[in-house]
This record gives structure tokens, C-alpha cells and sequence, in this order.
């Protein structure tokens, strides 16, 4: 059956190059690559998605840590426009190859700069865990026993480096779905966060999944009431 759907969409892929399948996803009409076109639900994420819209405004400059295949980055791309900003980050090979097919069939390529690596507390090489479906949302630092995981090791950089590279100078918003990294993103864009951000949606994971890479629950919301 595998191999029959993988033809299929092959078929598909030809007979619409470059195109995709368009759906219609929190009141998003996003193109989707054929092959993951059934992934998201018409309500994915409802609730992070009603703040990001009613946050994102023309103009502002995002970043977008854990961007998955890019139905946030490209819906967040069309609400802060051509004159906005924003930045992704996907440390997953395949994942973020598919982030970057979503990103260039939805016209957003000039504003949404995206980084095939980890955003975390500072620049490094890194141990990362792949779970074996190409599409996985749960790949992290965290080994996760549970699961089947290969590790692999990948670049990681920090938002506070982004921001001094590339010479930034306001950040409106910063989404973190890092799958229990999320302290160590803070960590790493303390500085900036402290100058000029406003706005936060953050997917917290388990206290045993934080703590199965050294980072306690508590640690978590210190480094965000520090701000």
C-alpha cells in the first residue's frame, strides 16, 4: 500500500509541479506539498493560531523555533507581510526540506529566511534524536526511550546570535515548540528578549521529558519571569 501511494503522489507531484494542494487550515489557504496535503487538520493548533493572528501585524519580525513542514512560518509570513520578517529554524534534515517546499510554493521565500538547524542556548554541535517517520513533530535532544530514535548530530545556534548576525533590531514575537528544549531557547535569546520582545507562544512539554535533557521545570519559568 506504501508503494502504491508513493506512485501516486509521484503522479500527482507531475501533474501539478510546483503547485501543491491547497487547503484551508484555521482560516489560512495554505499550498501544501501533494504527498503531506492530508497532514494538518482544518483546526490544527487552533488556539496558538488565534494568538498569532490576532498578534502577528504588518511589519513585525518573528521567529519561529521547531518550524516542522511550515504551515505556521507561511501563515505567520502572509500576516506580517513583505515588509516583515520570519525566521525559522528546523534541525530535522528531511523535515526541513519539506519547510522549505511549503515556504517556496506559498510565495513567502523573501521574508521567511529558513535554518536547517537547532535554536538553543548557544552555537554548537549537537546530539539530536530522529524519530524514523520523515514527518515527526517529536524529534529532540531528549533520546526518548519509548520511541525508536537515531541520533544525529546538527548544527544549533541561538536567537541572541541571529539577532547580533544579522544586525535585528526589534523582535515582536518568538513561537518555541522545541519538544523540550524550550529552556534552552530561552536561554539563548535572554539578551534579545530582554531588549525588545513582546510577545510568546511556547508549546511546554513534560516535567520527565525536560528533565531527560537536564533541564528542571522549575529552571524553566525562573528564566521566563526573569524577562
Amino acid at each position: 500500500m506504501n508503494n502504491l501511494n508513493n506512485i501516486l503522489y509521484k503522479i500527482i507531484d507531475v501533474a501539478i509541479p510546483n503547485r501543491g494542494i491547497k487547503r484551508k487550515i484555521n482560516g489560512f489557504s495554505i499550498l501544501i506539498p501533494a504527498r503531506w496535503s492530508k497532514y494538518f487538520e482544518s483546526d490544527y493548533e487552533s488556539e496558538n493560531m488565534d494568538y498569532i493572528k490576532s498578534y502577528c501585524k504588518p511589519n513585525m519580525l518573528a521567529f519561529n523555533i521547531g518550524a516542522h513542514l511550515g504551515f505556521m512560518s507561511a501563515s505567520m509570513a502572509h500576516l506580517v507581510g513583505a515588509d516583515g520578517k520570519v525566521y525559522c529554524f528546523e534541525p530535522t534534515p528531511n523535515t526541513s526540506k519539506l519547510l522549505n517546499s511549503v515556504i517556496k510554493l506559498n510565495h513567502v521565500a523573501n521574508n521567511v529566511p529558513p535554518a536547517n538547524t537547532a535554536a538553543i542556548s548557544k552555537k554548537g554541535i549537537l546530539e539530536f534524536f530522529l524519530a524514523a517517520d520523515k514527518s515527526s513533530h517529536s524529534n529532540s535532544m531528549a533520546s526518548k526511550n519509548h520511541h525508536s530514535r537515531v541520533p544525529l548530530k546538527i548544527n544549533a545556534t541561538s536567537i541572541d546570535d541571529i539577532v547580533t548576525e544579522n544586525n535585528i533590531q526589534q523582535t515582536d514575537l518568538i513561537k518555541i515548540d522545541a519538544e523540550g528544549s524550550e529552556y534552552d531557547v530561552l536561554a539563548g535569546g535572554f539578551e534579545s528578549i530582554k531588549r525588545f520582545n513582546r510577545g510568546f507562544t511556547i508549546h511546554y512539554k513534560s516535567e520527565k521529558m525536560m528533565e531527560e535533557i537536564f533541564c528542571r521545570t522549575r529552571n524553566f519559568f525562573d528564566v521566563q519571569l526573569s524577562f
